[in-house]
């Protein structure tokens, strides 16, 4: 396991979370980070951004592993970035949001996964989810 690895968890096993939390968004560029705005769309639009998860999901881990990109194998991918897309659109108005969110960077860090997957994530799964939706339409 990576040295930064242990010490995200052992702050969190101590119920700090922030460090680790901090340290992932501070990654992020400015336009990237979570906004009010962000909020209002998601509130909007859940119903139909949670009824895609599962189309999203074997999108996204479709075009990983034929790009052999993979974190994670068949179900196990798939399930993740379920897990991961339905906790996102829930929205961060609540602080096991941000718990959710921090175990589930940790998994992707177990995984030897860095932050740059960590960042990237919430815009690769917006735009696959966005193309949904439009050829939906």
């Amino acid at each position: 396991m990576m040295s930064h690895t242990i010490l995200y968890i052992d702050e969190m096993r101590k119920g700090n979370y922030k460090i680790f939390l901090e340290h992932v968004f501070s990654q992020l560029p400015t336009p990237f980070r979570w906004s009010q705005v962000d909020e209002e769309i998601l509130k909007q639009h859940s119903q139909e951004l949670l009824e895609i998860a599962n189309d999203l999901a074997e999108t996204y881990c479709t075009v990983m592993s034929n790009t052999n990109i993979e974190f994670f194998r068949n179900q196990e991918c798939t399930e993740f970035v379920k897990n991961w897309w339905t906790n996102y659109v829930q929205g961060s108005n609540n602080d096991m949001y941000w718990v959710k969110l921090g175990i589930m960077a940790l998994e992707l860090f177990n995984k030897n996964v860095g932050v740059a997957v960590l960042t990237s994530l919430p815009t690769q799964l917006s735009a696959t989810a966005f193309g949904i939706i439009i050829k939906a339409s």
